[in-house]
């Protein structure tokens, strides 16, 4: 309600689609999604939205396995390839404290895969492990900056603290502020390369807080984010930079190297990106979209 202004809202959630005994033995996929149709008013309380909210869920677990499909078939909503039908934000929260992970023989092992597309325009998911709540927001590029969504989750985290202390206030009165903590960010971050850094660290690692001497693996890097990472400034600077510097080097050593490295011109001798991944990189300099 505080960044939309609607008071109509759907979002969708995963439901656990096993419904009987039979399949709880049964390996594979058997998530089925819900829609939930929220209607926050600006004068009601953090707690009165919070029983809402827990009033509509329930309501919708009463039917967990009426498949999304057929939902589709009875709204027949306007169809619209660019956007998720019904709904454009998910929410998702799962508590894997009590989850089994050996077999007899067989041992779970838990694998971070990089999801390179968002399927809707949010999603915002937490996760409750044994070793405390870890959470993220899951963005469309095309719709959304890094920036105005680091922004989001700095209000966001501000708005837990308020509904925590003061649950009777009212959502219009509460102040949407961000944390000061999160404010001075243009001061900490002092040239434009440190800023186009922050901001493609931000988008590609779902982390809202980007300091100067934040290192890339040290924030949940991994290699192929750093391909990822060396080719968005290739084309936002026009200037090539191993991948090496984002293994030991911090944001603002990084964005140094940046901003020294004069374009070289082609030659017949391979640089260290194309000795390690065999690829030519372009010398020519490319507008930021």
């Amino acid at each position: 309600w505080r960044q939309s202004g609607q008071t109509d809202l759907v979002i969708g959630t995963p439901v656990r689609g096993r419904p009987t005994v039979d399949l709880e033995r049964v390996m594979g996929f058997f998530v089925n999604a819900l829609p939930l149709r929220i209607r926050p008013d600006p004068r009601q309380s953090f707690a009165s939205l919070v029983r809402q909210v827990r009033e509509v869920m329930l309501s919708s677990y009463a039917a967990p396995d009426v498949p999304f499909e057929q939902l589709l078939r009875l709204v027949s909503p306007p169809r619209d390839d660019s956007r998720t039908p019904i709904y454009q934000a998910f929410f998702s929260y799962q508590d894997v404290r009590q989850r089994n992970t050996h077999w007899g023989t067989l041992e779970q092992e838990n694998l971070k895969v990089y999801q390179p597309a968002a399927a809707e325009d949010v999603r915002l998911w937490f996760l409750n492990t044994p070793n405390g709540v870890m959470g993220g927001l899951t963005y469309n590029t095309d719709v959304f900056e890094a920036p105005r969504v680091a922004a989001w989750m700095a209000q966001y985290s501000q708005l837990l603290v308020d509904a925590m202390a003061h649950p009777e206030t009212a959502l219009a009165v509460a102040s949407p502020r961000a944390p000061a903590a999160a404010a001075p960010a243009a001061d900490r971050l002092q040239t434009e390369t440190e800023r186009q850094l922050a901001a493609l660290w931000a988008e590609l690692l779902a982390t809202p807080h980007i300091e100067p001497d934040d290192n890339f693996f040290d924030l949940g890097g991994h290699s192929l984010l750093v391909m990822q990472a060396v080719s968005r400034m290739e084309k936002l600077t026009g200037k090539r930079l191993g991948p090496r510097h984002y293994v030991f080097d911090s944001l603002r050593q990084i964005a140094l190297e940046y901003d020294k490295t004069i374009q070289a011109a082609p030659s017949g001798k391979k640089s260290l990106f194309q000795r390690l991944f065999g690829k030519e990189t372009s010398s020519s300099t490319h507008s930021a979209n």
